[in-house]
């Protein structure tokens, strides 16, 4: 068999695949002795495992044809197969698994549903998916409760979880899954592409912003995930075991945080201490806090249990 050019799930493109196994089963219904000149049909299904020239990662093509496939073509009559391919093509966005594996285990599982659900176009399932992905971060994230989804978006904002322009994005995944369950309208594949796109970035925001430059540069903090990473990174071993004011704990505060943002972003962090929702540092006092841990995975979400303690 000659080499066939397939969309690649690693390589996320068309890449060529070699054949490297196919087996043809042939099925044939002959007519009946007592009618002779009844129909005959047969048809043959070829399974085949096809191996990418540029990951080497193995596909299954089940390539079925019988002779009433064909199309006419310039007067010729050109045969065709339906071909299926397992795993199915992967040409959605997905979230990478270095986030997913970020993800509260509820959520993960949740986003992987979804993720099937696309794959095979099952799209009012996905809709309902989307929208419920953004129920679960608002119950992890163990804000005021609410039963209107409406509201927990603003709620989103109002703890400076994200933007006001993402907080306006996440309606559009709102009313994508309003449809879907009340209306039972299936969305298009492109609309199901950008809402994607849309809770991929809102998950990043939640659970791992841009730490790559909060790890290495000051920035503007304009949301309270952004101003947990930056504590982590100022955090050090030598810092264990004493206490410090938050100017103390992050020299620059002033200067990187406006103090309205300050103001609420230190009552969000004082509650989560006290919730032992975060638990690297304990409330010594007023505005006063005694670091316990030191988090050497500073790639990872501040809330993990991945702390390293000293006694």
């Amino acid at each position: 068999m000659k080499t066939n050019k397939v969309f690649c799930n690693s390589c996320k493109k068309e890449t060529n695949h070699n054949p490297i196994f196919s087996n043809a089963v042939h099925d044939e219904e002959l007519p009946d002795e007592e009618f002779p000149l009844s129909y005959h049909y047969w048809g043959t299904t070829t399974h085949i495992l096809l191996q990418c020239l540029g990951c080497d990662d193995v596909i299954y093509c089940r390539s079925f044809h019988d002779p009433s496939m064909v199309n006419e073509i310039n007067e010729e009559l050109i045969p065709y197969s339906e071909k299926t391919y397992y795993p199915p093509f992967a040409k959605m966005g997905f979230a990478s698994y270095s986030l997913i594996n970020k993800l509260p285990n509820k959520i993960a599982n949740l986003y992987q549903e979804v993720k099937i659900a696309i794959e095979n176009k099952a799209f009012i399932l996905a809709s309902a998916g989307l929208r419920a992905i953004i129920e679960g971060t608002y119950i992890d994230k163990k804000l005021s409760t609410q039963r209107d989804l409406e509201q927990k978006i603003h709620n989103l904002s109002d703890e400076g979880l994200l933007t006001k322009n993402d907080a306006h994005r996440l309606h559009s995944i709102r009313f994508l899954g309003n449809n879907a369950i009340h209306e039972l309208d299936k969305p298009k594949e492109k609309q199901i592409r950008i809402a994607l796109d849309i809770v991929n970035h809102y998950l990043k925001t939640i659970y791992y912003p841009d730490d790559e430059v909060l790890r290495n540069l000051d920035i503007q903090i304009n949301t309270y995930q952004n101003f947990v990473l930056v504590l982590t990174r100022h955090i050090t071993l030598e810092m264990v075991g004493h206490i410090f004011t938050l100017k103390e704990l992050i020299p620059k505060i002033n200067k990187i945080c406006k103090p309205n943002d300050l103001k609420r972003f230190t009552s969000i962090l004082d509650k989560e201490i006290s919730d032992k929702r975060l638990r690297f540092l304990e409330q010594n006092g007023d505005q006063k806090y005694k670091v316990i841990a030191m988090n050497f995975f500073l790639h990872e979400d501040p809330y993990d249990d991945l702390f390293t303690k000293y006694n």
